[in-house]
């Protein structure tokens, strides 16, 4: 917040003048992971971690959600499941290599950093669904879902209202999944196993998970 504020960040993209609440991943990225890492050319974790950290959880979200708002949620999480300040939660804008995305991205998905995090995290997924339900349009946010539904699958989410309730993103997500994963699946059989979120949000109106069918 305080960084914000004195250095006086606008959006790169847009040329605005950016609120402390409003500063995304992108943001983050442009004025403190890639500046930091920028000698080294490693990842920020790589930067800052004392020792190797094996993920407890891995985080699925969109780049675009403020960053207090994700944050809300990964306390919420870590308080509700009584997760300790060393927990490790896998969250790939720190995790990469912003200077050399080549290892992490790959051709072949299960070859990606992604999915090779997913499974150190022994299949503990987290979905951090933003206001307006971006993570599920997106194609890799669907494939990480898709690797984590039948594991540990949780969502949630600090926006009061959000559209990601709204039944119609399920359908989306699911035709993005299977199209990533080039599965013969019957959309009917990928919805079924996305989860339905009702009713639960992480900050100010619970303090539980939300609930998820499969």
């Amino acid at each position: 917040t305080a960084k914000c504020v004195q250095e006086k960040w606008t959006d790169k993209r847009s040329g605005v003048a950016l609120e402390p609440d409003a500063a995304n991943l992108y943001h983050t990225c442009d004025y403190v992971i890639k500046p930091a890492t920028a000698a080294r050319k490693c990842s920020f974790i790589e930067l800052v971690a004392a020792a190797p950290q094996l993920p407890e959880w891995f985080v699925s979200h969109w780049w675009g959600e403020p960053v207090c708002l994700f944050l809300r949620c990964l306390e919420q999480h870590a308080a509700d499941h009584g997760l300790g300040e060393d927990t490790a939660y896998w969250v790939c804008a720190y995790a990469n290599n912003q200077h050399d995305l080549g290892g992490a991205v790959t051709s072949d998905p299960s070859e990606s950093s992604f999915v090779k995090a997913i499974e150190l995290a022994e299949g503990h997924m987290l979905t951090v669904l933003d206001e307006q339900g971006v993570t599920y349009r997106r194609i890799w946010c669907c494939l990480e879902i898709f690797y984590g539904l039948g594991r540990t699958y949780e969502a949630y989410t600090a926006a009061e209202g959000c559209e990601a309730y709204d039944g119609t993103k399920l359908d989306e997500a699911a035709n993005a999944a299977r199209a990533a994963m080039g599965a013969v699946l019957t959309l009917g059989d990928v919805v079924a196993r996305l989860p339905i979120v009702r009713d639960r949000r992480a900050v100010g109106l619970t303090s539980g998970p939300c609930e998820a069918d499969r």
